[in-house]
């Protein structure tokens, strides 16, 4: 249950399972090229794994570029790891039900380098490091308030992780929601010793 609604949190500043970027390979200023809030259906989760993986040579000013995609914005160095560490073939379409499996199964434990996972499912570590970890994967998440972002610059809390200027910014409603609920976990696993 808390996976899901991390996953709805997450999900309120990522997109939708059509959503997708091509990303800035190619793009000066390290601006995406193009991105697409609400793309037809089958956009995404038309193609399969693979097809959307051979798509990492274009440009980022090419719209057939998929550098994040989905519901989650699965990068592409991020969903050929979820390919090799969930045994799919590639040729798997990206659907909806592939993409919650990929955030339950894969995502969630590569946040942070397993320290959301650590957190939520295992009540490891604190608050700070499971929403340090989540910003650290989902740059829709602020990085918790004192940390530094991936340019060294120190968060205010709602500081995405891959902030830089007019790009990334995190969402203020989805860090909030993220660290109540974070701050719920915490309190029930205190109240649980």
């Amino acid at each position: 249950e808390a996976v899901a609604r991390i996953g709805s949190i997450i999900t309120r500043g990522e997109g939708n399972y059509e959503s997708c970027n091509t990303g800035t390979k190619d793009v000066p200023d390290d601006k995406v090229g193009h991105s697409f809030s609400n793309p037809p259906i089958g956009t995404v989760t038309g193609m399969t794994i693979n097809q959307i993986l051979a798509t990492r040579p274009l440009s980022g000013y090419d719209r057939r570029r998929m550098f994040a995609t989905g519901k989650y914005q699965t990068t592409l160095d991020t969903l050929n790891a979820a390919k090799r560490a969930l045994h799919f073939t590639g040729d798997e379409k990206y659907t909806a039900d592939l993409q919650e499996r990929v955030f339950r199964e894969f995502l969630i434990y590569k946040a942070g380098g397993g320290k959301l996972a650590a957190f939520v499912i295992h009540g490891r570590g604190g608050v700070n490091d499971a929403q340090y970890a989540a910003a650290q994967e989902w740059a829709s998440i602020g990085v918790p308030a004192g940390l530094p972002d991936r340019y060294g610059v120190v968060s205010n809390g709602y500081r995405s992780y891959y902030q830089k200027t007019g790009q990334n910014a995190a969402s203020v409603s989805s860090t909030r929601a993220l660290r109540s609920l974070l701050i719920e976990m915490a309190n029930q696993t205190s109240q649980n010793r």
